[in-house]
């Protein structure tokens, strides 16, 4: 596919961007990742001096880049599962990373304080305000916002896809009904950074949110070389409704319940439970995970 450079008029911060190079990368399955959100931020960076190439992405897919192509920024369009795919396809790839949030959750677009206007992400890319992104590791891929093994994997693991490409964040609050009508505590053992810990769920946090805005780790930052582990106790049905209040209610890091331990590695041997990361199923248990501060990857900031 050839770069373009087209014209629209939407005025940004800064017109003076020099002639970069812009992938623009986007989820035609993710939320409101549709062609008219696509076509205006195209035409966008197009009127302010960016030359644009447009691919699109989703499970299964593949992302076909020559190494020797000129590509400064690379722009994900969709959400937490689509920023993911972008991250692992182009792992061999230097770039900066610039977000048009259009997925269900977008956590990783809340915690750098990206908004979805097309005005807004030019304004971004105009700004050129790059930070290291730290990211997880587990086993052979990358993930940016967080991974977990518990009672949110299992409701990512019997959501429908279907129903989340339709009704966005109300197939989760479906596939939570049925996982916790099923829900039987199992303890697993989780070993960070060599200590092990004994828990029915673990939240692996690069992000202080998770779920849109909903913090988790409050201490956990993307541009900081550790992971928050969440550990979660559960002894039943009961004690979900009460981790669930306290996430919501921005009160989690004095629940009883959970247990905080930063670090840079990780490791679940338990076989056979469900894994989740950045809002998609991951497959199953074992698990190893590290923490790494990445040289390549480069995350562009709103200017605010």
């Amino acid at each position: 596919m050839l770069w373009i450079n087209t014209c629209y008029p939407i005025p940004v911060e800064k017109a003076n961007a020099v002639s970069q190079h812009v992938l623009v990368i986007s989820n035609p399955t993710a939320g409101r990742a549709n062609s008219h959100y696509v076509t205006d931020l195209i035409a966008a960076l197009g009127n302010n001096g960016f030359n644009v190439k447009h691919v699109e992405t989703g499970p299964g897919g593949s992302i076909v880049v020559d190494p020797a192509e000129a590509i400064d920024v690379v722009l994900a369009v969709g959400g937490d599962g689509t920023i993911r795919d972008i991250i692992n396809k182009l792992s061999v790839q230097n770039y900066k990373l610039a977000i048009a949030p259009s997925g269900t959750a977008n956590v990783l677009a809340a915690e750098i304080g990206q908004a979805a206007g097309v005005r807004d992400v030019v304004n971004t890319i105009m700004a050129n305000n790059d930070v290291s992104l730290n990211l997880g590791f587990m086993d052979g891929a990358y993930f940016s916002v967080m991974a977990s093994v518990g009672f949110d994997a299992d409701v990512v693991h019997t959501v429908n896809l279907k129903l989340k490409k339709r009704f966005g964040k109300l197939a989760y609050f479906m596939a939570a009904i049925k996982a916790f009508w099923h829900f039987r505590p199992q303890r697993f053992s989780v070993t960070i950074d060599g200590e092990n810990h004994a828990c029915e769920g673990v939240i692996l946090s690069n992000s202080r949110y998770y779920g849109g805005t909903f913090t988790c780790a409050k201490n956990a930052r993307i541009t900081d070389p550790l992971l928050h582990a969440c550990l979660i106790r559960l002894n039943g049905r009961v004690d979900v409704i009460k981790f669930v209040l306290a996430m919501v209610r921005g009160r989690l890091h004095v629940f009883d319940g959970v247990k905080f331990v930063a670090g840079t590695a990780f490791a679940i041997p338990e076989p056979g439970l469900c894994v989740q990361c950045d809002g998609d199923d991951a497959g199953k248990t074992p698990l190893h995970c590290v923490s790494e501060l990445s040289s390549k990857v480069r995350i562009l900031l709103p200017s605010n």
